[in-house]
């Protein structure tokens, strides 16, 4: 078993997509339009990838994960699926389109990304489907193992047991005289069917990776949980949506149940829940568990025979359909479409609420049923979540509807950007204009304002220095007679003072006197100086 266990088989390999081929042949044939010699570095850029092509790839095996890219600095990731933690996918446009984009995981190890990988979901799914299996089986041999060694340690204390029974029965019997009833020894196969019980943690184990559906039927089941009950039972937990408009009021089922190794252990029919009142798009839980009489069951078939509805309508399923999940792969749309779902949903007066989330995608539609872009499996003309009409969907939802109407934005926002930028530079331009001719009108009126202060200052300059000039000289001319009467004034008392001092004078014969030339008068201003003066006090003139 453990042998069977280990054997590693791939369950995927993985490529780069074609796309990345075409750059370089139209590289090469533009180079081979222009100058034909030039086409050889366009060869060698196709022969880079085609080496690049061949030495990268992406292996899933249920245990490892292989991968290996580079051709100069060549990265690689060999890592068992436990580890491998936060697997991302980018896809865009053209991603969505043909199917490639970028995965990107982590590892104990570190980060390893690749780039232009084919179906890259697919790749996700599949890991973390491996991922699942490998700890699912890993659980199971190591309960298998727990459940052995216990078994083998309780067999051995029987065994001790039994022996110390039997000496205890012989040393009775020796000192007694008699034969005593003692309980025999159990016998290897009493000790095998006896086992061990300790405590478990009860593990739930969900059957289903995707919802459970029956052509025609008119509820999905969404989880369906098997959980250990007892040593002889186990528990099925069911979620069911109700697809239709009416009530579901009860609900029969028939449970065919296998172990590990899809080996049949029960087949239970018209198993009834009754009492329900499940109304339109509504996702509940049972109320009433399902007990299955097989400790060892891991793995149903669900067979939905009778849906009762309030108003007495029966839908009857067919004997050998069983309810299996839907493989419909369902594309996310991406968050930067939210904008444009918005303007198409209001266009078609639409709420665009249910569809701008994470569970956005694009709807999928098939004779039988049809997928909302809200993510809600349907069998009816509407949705029973958003009640969106399906022809509405298929109209809006489009795939090549959205990317047309997001370039058609992305483009309108990008010339309106451009005008906003624009209308900013024209404004920002008569901004600058308006403030260089209010500068060049203010330094227009301080230069005139400096002028007339010039012109004032010029003219109460002319105006003070004439008005100091006559006070000069009319302090020159007071002072000039203040000198004269005080030169008069002295030679008065000169006078006086003389004849007072000289005696008497006879009668002489008078003389004649001749007339004196005044020798401090300037002959140029005309001005009297004083009679020892040598310059003229007013204009400067030597006078002697």
């Amino acid at each position: 078993m453990e042998n069977a266990a280990n054997k590693e088989t791939i369950m995927l390999e993985a490529h780069l997509h074609w796309s990345i081929f075409v750059w370089p042949v139209l590289f090469t044939l533009i180079l081979l339009a222009l100058w034909k010699p030039l086409c050889l570095i366009g060869l060698f850029g196709i022969v880079y990838v085609a080496i690049r092509y061949a030495t990268t790839k992406l292996v899933v095996s249920s245990k490892r994960v292989h991968g290996k890219y580079g051709i100069i600095q060549i990265n690689t990731i060999d890592s068992p699926l436990t580890k491998v933690t936060d697997i991302t996918v980018q896809k865009g446009i053209l991603g969505s389109i043909f199917n490639y984009g970028k995965i990107e995981m982590r590892t104990g190890g570190g980060k390893f990304a690749i780039s232009g990988i084919t179906n890259p979901e697919l790749i996700r799914n599949t890991i973390l489907k491996a991922a699942d299996e490998m700890e699912e089986g890993r659980f199971e041999r190591q309960t298998r193992r727990y459940e052995e060694a216990i078994r083998e340690q309780t067999m051995a204390q029987m065994h001790t047991g039994n022996q110390i029974a039997s000496l205890l029965a012989e040393g009775i019997q020796e000192k007694h005289g008699e034969e005593k009833r003692i309980p025999a020894p159990a016998s290897e196969e009493t000790l095998r069917s006896i086992e061990s019980k300790p405590e478990k943690k009860v593990v739930e184990k969900k059957t289903n990776e995707k919802i459970l559906w029956a052509d025609g039927a008119p509820v999905v089941v969404h989880q369906a949980v098997i959980s250990p009950l007892d040593e002889e039972h186990v528990s099925l937990k069911l979620e069911i949506q109700n697809l239709k408009k009416i009530h579901i009021e009860a609900l029969y089922f028939d449970i065919q149940g296998f172990d590990v190794l899809k080996q049949e252990k029960c087949y239970l029919k018209e198993i009834p829940v009754l009492d329900l009142d499940i109304a339109e798009g509504e996702r509940q839980f049972l109320p009433q568990t399902l007990t299955l009489p097989d400790a060892s069951i891991r793995r149903v078939k669900i067979y939905l025979r009778h849906v009762v509805f309030v108003n007495e309508e029966i839908w009857d399923g067919s004997e050998t359909a069983f309810l299996t999940q839907v493989e419909d792969e369902v594309e996310q749309i991406s968050r930067s479409c939210d904008r444009d779902i918005e303007m198409l949903c209001n266009e078609d007066g639409l709420d665009p609420a249910p569809y701008l989330g994470v569970n956005a995608c694009y709807p999928v539609f098939r004779k039988a049923y049809w997928i909302c872009a809200c993510g809600q499996f349907n069998t009816e003309k509407s949705c029973v979540v958003c009640h969106a009409e399906k022809e509405t969907i298929r109209k809006i939802f489009a795939k090549q509807t959205l990317i047309q109407a997001h370039e058609k934005r992305v483009e309108d926002e990008r010339l309106a950007e451009e005008k906003r930028l624009e209308e900013e530079a024209r404004m920002r331009a008569e901004a600058e204009e308006k403030e260089r001719l209010r500068k060049e009108q203010r330094e227009e009126e301080m230069r005139q304002r400096i002028e007339q202060v010039q012109n004032l200052f010029g003219t109460v300059k002319n105006g003070a220095t004439k008005q100091l000039q006559s006070i000069k000289e009319g302090a020159i001319a007071q002072t000039e007679s203040l000198r004269e009467a005080v030169k008069h004034e002295t030679q008065l008392a000169a006078q006086e003072n003389q004849k007072q001092a000289q005696p008497p004078k006879e009668n002489l014969p008078e003389t004649v006197k001749l007339p004196e030339t005044d020798a401090s008068v300037c002959p140029d201003c005309g001005l009297k100086n004083d009679v020892d003066a040598v310059f003229c006090v007013k204009c400067g003139r030597k006078l002697r």
